[in-house]
């Protein structure tokens, strides 16, 4: 049976202190398994133990049925005689930062897919070069036919149609879009 809730508990559950003292705390604190909704059972204190941890991704379900994601512990609460006579749960939520760690991860594999988009955009440049080399020389060559000479200019024009596809590469790699607009590829 819940005795006392701090305002911060309060808050954290949407149960005021009116409201939760006197009901059973698993009336009143859920806990769930963050992906996959499994029940968590309050970790208590084993024998010789001060506190019972919270097991990683616990998420507390809150009045209004919404998910905090928390860490905490329990810790027991003895008289003088060693006695048990109740517990303390402490509960923090870590929405916030578990927010700013995936905002992390998301931004390393960002800068990493940029990265590979980069390498591949030089070598995709450093082979449009090679063939746009050999195909001005071949139309410099004044012997050529003139069929030869259109497939040639087919060839040049086919050539500088995808120059622009590295940098395209590149911008969406790095999450951005140039101009205001999203690439869209070709």
């Amino acid at each position: 049976v819940i005795r006392f809730i701090n305002e911060a508990g309060a808050r954290l559950t949407g149960w005021t202190a009116g409201e939760a003292v006197g009901r059973r705390l698993a009336d009143c604190c859920v806990f769930r398994r963050e992906g996959t909704a499994e029940l968590i059972e309050l970790p208590l204190p084993g024998a010789g133990e001060a506190a019972g941890v919270f097991p990683p991704h616990a998420q507390l379900v809150t009045r209004s049925g919404g998910m905090v994601l928390v860490e905490g512990c329990t810790a027991a609460l003895r008289r003088a005689d060693g006695a048990p006579m109740g517990m303390v749960l402490v509960l923090r939520d870590v929405s916030e930062r578990a927010r700013l760690e995936a905002e992390m991860v998301r931004a390393s594999k960002l800068e990493s897919l940029g990265l590979l988009a980069g390498g591949i955009a030089h070598d995709f440049n450093n082979l449009l070069t090679i063939v746009m080399g050999n195909v001005t020389l071949a139309r410099i060559d004044s012997q050529a036919s003139s069929s030869l000479m259109r497939w040639l200019g087919g060839a040049e024009k086919g050539v500088l149609g995808p120059r622009d596809l590295p940098t395209h590469v590149f911008i969406f790699a790095k999450g951005g879009s140039r101009g205001g607009t999203t690439c869209i590829f070709r």
